[in-house]
């Protein structure tokens, strides 16, 4: 009964805490004087009435948006208004009943599109407008999902959407390019010694800025493995901000190929967090890792002197 229950049980808890969640920051929009809404608390608080309700044999409740609005229009400032709200329902629904089964639902339908209407900011449609491609695609794809299915489909595509949209900013804007000295870094500027100076030509650095993960792996991996005639290769990583498991394993291709042809590789700025996924998925030696430049650039002058100019080939 567990197997067969817990997966609409998953799906119900989830849309109900996105609609609450979406509910409390249309809320926090339309009064911004008012505390923002602590939705750790929120979800805490709606998690144990949901709890009892199903004790008692109720359905699920989450929060509204319509309803949120109209009571945020209607003057609402504290949690007490939501009692009242509940109070009044309750009088209502005792009392009430045959009287308000009279009201047209056209009535109740010109109420509710008001609302709508007063919920949406024509300044921020306008600013969306102006703003990227991608915010622009995501809203009318939203927009239009709540008009032709549901609000909480619509939530969930556009969702999608964004994640995808921000995949796709994030693979353009996340480069792998061939670097040159002297650099300028923490250290301070950074180039060849006189003594190693000969090495210029010979070390290959490329520096790696945004993320390193399955939507650039294979470009990264490309690119770097398009080097030829060094004897060593310097990839600097402290600029890269997200490493994926993709990624670590296109960093560790391109290690074994590298080592293959005779050409060592040294890792140079990964954070903590970053050197453990490639220890984990053996992608880099501990011992192929240092965390400056110029730990780097003396290491590799000391494996460039240490293969034979025979593996180079």
């Amino acid at each position: 009964m567990l197997r067969a229950l817990l997966p609409a049980a998953v799906a119900v808890a989830a849309l109900a805490a996105l609609e609450s969640l979406l509910s409390a920051r249309v809320a926090d929009g339309m009064a911004p004087h008012l505390g923002r809404t602590n939705t750790d608390r929120e979800l805490f608080g709606q998690g144990l009435a949901n709890i009892a309700a199903g004790i008692f044999g109720g359905v699920p409740a989450t929060g509204a948006i319509a309803r949120t609005a109209v009571n945020v229009r209607g003057g609402a400032r504290t949690r007490v208004a939501a009692i009242a709200h509940a109070g009044v329902l309750f009088v209502v629904l005792i009392a009430l009943g045959p009287i308000v089964a009279r009201i047209p639902m056209a009535a109740l339908g010109a109420v509710l599109v008001m609302t709508a209407i007063r919920m949406v900011s024509p300044s921020v449609v306008r600013t969306i407008f102006r703003t990227t491609r991608a915010d622009r695609n995501t809203f009318l794809m939203t927009l239009a999902a709540t008009i032709v299915l549901d609000l909480v489909m619509a939530v969930l595509l556009g969702i999608a959407m964004a994640a995808l949209m921000s995949l796709r900013h994030m693979a353009t804007y996340s480069v792998v390019r061939r670097q040159y000295l002297p650099a300028d870094t923490r250290e301070g500027v950074i180039d060849w010694t006189e003594e190693t100076e000969q090495l210029r030509d010979r070390v290959a650095l490329y520096r790696l800025d945004g993320a390193l993960f399955y939507g650039n792996a294979r470009r990264f991996a490309d690119q770097v493995l398009d080097v030829e005639d060094v004897d060593a290769v310097i990839i600097r990583c402290h600029r890269m901000n997200i490493l994926d498991a993709s990624g670590a394993d296109a960093l560790k291709d391109v290690v074994e190929q590298l080592d293959r042809r005779g050409i060592p590789v040294i890792v140079q700025g990964m954070t903590a967090a970053q050197q453990r996924t490639v220890t984990n998925m053996n992608a880099v030696p501990p011992e192929s890792h240092v965390l400056e430049l110029s730990e780097a650039l003396a290491a590799a002058a000391q494996l460039s002197t240490a293969v034979p100019k025979a593996t180079r080939t």
